[in-house]
């Protein structure tokens, strides 16, 4: 998040305009309405304290790696998910990563941090969810992450590392929207297309809510509007459209999605981005195979 991360610690002193994206039939009152009442409902979790611990010791710059590995190592879960995500078959360590000091020698400070705050985001998010739900979108996120900073170094779109944190953010108002409307994710006839589903029934998909969401915490404009916009017909050059892609190819690795007819709304999406990041079927189905993993949310 580099400089951004300034925004986060010393707190901004105007919010950001709500991250939206047009729902026909869905006034801008009524998303107002919509967003205070999901983001001030009692169910929403205040954010973690360790993130912003973490990127105050990042900007500091009279702090060093021990003052970010004893942050990190101050937090068992936090400390085992991690180092359970740095041995995992996304990073290939042929030898075993059994520290945090470690897990950052092997996968470099930019990606720890990205690790060790969305892992917070996400045991604070998600807590009350089922562990196989969150385990799910988790994978599934991790695998977004991966190939959005592979599509970042692969085009210079965007900051490679904000892509990967963006990736690994991008679902967090699924599980919002999980804690807060749990009906909606019960039939697993509906989850290819769940945003359709969300926009149907609460008037925006999850994207925009994690938006909500991150705006409400004070985090970089860039991974906001990133997150919001990842199921957005359009989505902003950048960033947003490097997660939107990403997110696309974790579901459709192999590139078919830019063959089907232009009725479907994901594809004509798809080859607008894809056409943008001069990405062809061959590229696009090079990048989606490079991590493991095919999770799908």
């Amino acid at each position: 998040m580099h400089s951004d991360a300034a925004v986060i610690t010393a707190g901004a002193s105007e919010a950001l305009a709500p991250q939206t994206v047009p729902i026909d039939g869905v006034d801008a009152l009524a998303l107002q309405r919509l967003r205070a009442d999901v983001i001030g409902h009692d169910t929403v979790p205040s954010a973690p304290t360790i993130l912003f611990e973490i990127l105050q010791i990042l900007e500091d710059e009279n702090a060093g790696l021990r003052d970010l590995f004893g942050a990190i190592e101050r937090d068992p879960g936090l400390t085992a998910k991690l180092l359970r995500t740095a041995n995992s078959s996304f990073f290939g360590q042929a030898r075993t990563v059994d520290s945090v000091e470690r897990a950052v020698t092997v996968l470099g400070v930019a990606m720890v941090r990205s690790l060790a705050v969305s892992v917070a985001v996400f045991h604070s998010v998600g807590d009350s969810l089922s562990a196989a739900a969150v385990d799910k979108i988790w994978h599934h996120s991790l695998a977004t992450a991966t190939t959005a900073r592979l599509l970042a170094t692969r085009t210079k779109l965007g900051d490679r590392d904000d892509a990967f944190t963006a990736g690994l953010l991008h679902d967090a108002g699924r599980m919002l929207l999980m804690r807060r409307f749990p009906e909606l994710y019960r039939d697993p006839e509906a989850e290819a297309g769940i945003e359709d589903v969300e926009r149907s029934h609460v008037g925006v998909d999850h994207g925009v809510v994690g938006g909500w969401l991150f705006d409400a915490w004070n985090l970089p404009p860039a991974i906001v509007q990133a997150v919001a916009q990842h199921h957005a017909e359009h989505p902003a050059p950048g960033l947003p459209t490097l997660v939107f892609i990403a997110n696309l190819m974790t579901r459709h690795p192999d590139g078919a999605l830019l063959l089907a007819e232009a009725s479907d709304l994901h594809a004509a999406a798809a080859r607008n981005a894809a056409q943008s990041c001069g990405l062809t079927r061959e590229t696009w189905s090079e990048l989606a195979g490079a991590p493991q993993g095919d999770g799908r949310s």
